[in-house]
């Protein structure tokens, strides 16, 4: 069999051995939902396919893209981040900011596991938005395995988890995370714009135009709704719309 993904003509079970890649009979290990052949997501859940690595990779402005390995250091990562997280409160969501400590810095154990994956989210988009790729290497794993935490992720959480990936490098991840949130949830405009960032930064012109045009399609009825995730992000999603007007 030939593997979908990376082309190898060795592809042999469910998984193809050189990449990781769904094979045709493949299920994901945590929904059990049939995979897509050379899937490396599962679309209902976004886990990363049994047997493939989930790559994180951190843009630093030069050609191509410079590997984050994951694995390893997220323990030791999550007990730094607490000793370096600034006391500035959330900008996502209405949670309240953890107490700082006698230093005067947010000891992030002390928060609920949303709370904590709230807070390590505004690290990263500060850190991209500012350019500290440093900061983006470090704290994205640490900000992936805290959202991995959380019981139960909504759109919202899986929105933050999609911008994360994007601002990691990791755009088929972020995809995913949007094909998640339509799955749950077939005219969420998180979803539509997580699929078409993604899809632009992979260079997937047709796909990231089709999510665009899904955006603007549900958009009316969907800002009628006035979610509170939307809520959440106040201005986002008219910018987005007005970006994908002038696209379309």
């Amino acid at each position: 069999m030939t593997c979908p993904q990376c082309g190898s003509a060795e592809a042999k079970g469910k998984f193809c051995s050189n990449c990781g890649a769904a094979l045709a009979g493949a299920a994901c290990r945590s929904c059990a939902a049939p995979l897509t052949p050379g899937a490396k997501f599962c679309h209902a859940c976004a886990t990363p396919v049994s047997g493939a690595a989930a790559p994180m990779h951190v843009s630093v402005g030069v050609p191509g893209w410079v590997p984050w390995t994951v694995g390893g250091v997220i323990a030791v990562g999550l007990i730094a981040a607490a000793l370096t997280l600034d006391s500035g409160p959330s900008t996502s969501g209405s949670d309240a900011p953890a107490p700082p400590t006698a230093s005067g810095i947010t000891d992030i154990s002390q928060m609920s596991p949303r709370e904590r994956a709230n807070r390590l989210f505004d690290r990263v988009m500060r850190a991209s938005e500012g350019g500290d790729t440093a900061d983006v290497r470090f704290f994205a794993p640490m900000a992936v395995q805290a959202h991995e935490m959380v019981d139960s992720l909504d759109a919202d959480l899986r929105y933050h988890l999609g911008l994360i990936h994007l601002a990691a490098g990791d755009p088929a991840a972020a995809r995913a995370q949007g094909d998640s949130i339509v799955a749950t949830i077939n005219t969420h405009l998180y979803g539509f714009m997580l699929r078409a960032l993604g899809a632009r930064a992979l260079n997937q012109t047709a796909a990231a135009q089709q999510a665009d045009q899904a955006f603007l399609r549900n958009y009316d009825a969907e800002a009628a709704l006035n979610r509170i995730e939307y809520q959440d992000h106040p201005g986002l999603i008219e910018r987005y719309r007005d970006e994908a007007r002038g696209r379309n």
